[in-house]
């Protein structure tokens, strides 16, 4: 398998959780949400497992990330996921990757972008359950992740640097903490 994550964690996952993921690769049945998805292949959490057959959906709102997301992934939607929908500002970092709701440094030019809860996405896309779940969107973790409602990911990157590990450990109580990195920490629910 080629690792595609920014620390590896593609990877990790492959090597430590092996018996799951042996089972719904072969099965068919892996399905993943990818929410600040970037271009869809360089730093993906994801993209290794959508080579494997995995089916799911590769989500950025950054306007420079369109293009290679569209190329890359077999089911880019461009838009932001929040706990709230509508049109939202949005600021445009001088780097693609350091977009987000924030305005983190002075040269970031603000524009206004589609967004929608996790529940509507999946909701419209006719995800019934997500096995993996992946969220990267530079420090508005929370706000996506107040939205999981009954979902219950099987397994759960998300970036913590910006947000913390405390507010993320008391949100996935439900979860068992497998692993951290210097940019994410991955989850397992407790029961699946």
């Amino acid at each position: 398998m080629n690792s595609y994550s920014q620390q590896g964690e593609d990877r990790w996952i492959c090597d430590n959780l092996t018996e799951e993921i042996n089972y719904l690769t072969s099965s068919g049945t892996g399905t993943f949400v990818d929410i600040g998805a970037g271009d869809g292949q360089a730093d993906s959490n994801t993209f290794a497992f959508e080579q494997m057959g995995w089916q799911g959906i590769a989500i950025d709102p950054e306007p420079r990330h369109t293009i290679p997301l569209f190329r890359n992934r077999k089911n880019p939607l461009v838009a932001a996921i929040s706990n709230k929908s509508g049109i939202f500002p949005y600021w445009i970092a001088p780097h693609p990757t350091l977009s987000g709701f924030h305005n983190n440094c002075e040269s970031q030019q603000r524009m206004y972008i589609p967004t929608f809860t996790l529940k509507q996405v999946v909701e419209a896309y006719g995800i019934r359950h997500i096995n993996l779940l992946s969220v990267d969107v530079e420090g508005s973790e929370l706000e996506v992740l107040c939205d999981l409602g009954e979902l219950l990911p099987d397994i759960v990157i998300v970036e913590w640097p910006i947000v913390g590990k405390e507010p993320l450990i008391e949100l996935f109580k439900g979860y068992k903490l497998v692993h951290t990195n210097v940019g994410n920490l991955i989850f397992k629910r407790k029961n699946p």
